[in-house]
Parts: structure tokens; sequence; C-alpha cells
């Protein structure tokens, strides 16, 4: 019998669907990688509330700490939280690429 169902897209933090970015952010809870942590910071300036949302609550679950950031505000409020988060994300190891370079001016 054939399902009507659609094909779940796999979780992931780096892809274009906002559920399966979700799904991957939820999977990352407790997480102490630090690539999966930085990926997690990039999603802070996801055009997808419910994405900044989910990010933001993991991060703060497994820091504590908010770093002022609030979602559901736009760019150029949650800039300064972001760029907070990003210096912490620096004091793990020293990121690949540029961890700025993501987040839009």
């Amino acid at each position: 019998m054939a399902s009507c169902a659609a094909p779940t897209i796999p979780a992931t933090l780096t892809g274009t669907d906002s559920g399966a970015r979700i799904r991957g952010i939820l999977a990352a809870r407790g997480t102490e990688d630090t690539k999966t942590r930085l990926l997690l910071i990039q999603q802070l300036d996801a055009g997808d509330p419910a994405v900044r949302f989910a990010a933001i609550n993991v991060l703060s679950e497994i820091t504590g700490d908010r770093m002022g950031y609030q979602y559901d505000e736009p760019r150029p409020i949650r800039r300064p939280a972001m760029l907070r988060w990003i210096s912490w994300g620096q004091t793990l190891a020293p990121p690949p690429t540029d961890l700025a370079s993501g987040i839009q001016k």
C-alpha cells in the first residue's frame, strides 16, 4: 500500500528546509561538539523565526544564558546579541572560517 505522506527531509543544520533545520537543532540538544555548536550559532540569523527560536532555546540549554538574544526582534536589534554568541563560539575553538561572515550586516 502506497503512503500519501510527503517524504521526510532528514534533520540537518545546514539545509534550506526550515523543518529539517529545526529537527537538526533539536537533535543537537546537549551537544559538546564544537562544530555543531558553531552551526547552532549561525542559526540565530536564520530567516525563519521558528528556526531562530529553536536555536536560541538549545543554546540557552547548553550555556544557561541567552546573551540578550530575542529571536523575534528585527535583525538590527538581534545583531549585538548574535555578535556576543559569535564571540562565545570563538572561545570554543578557532573556527575554520570567519563565523561572522554568515551573519548579515
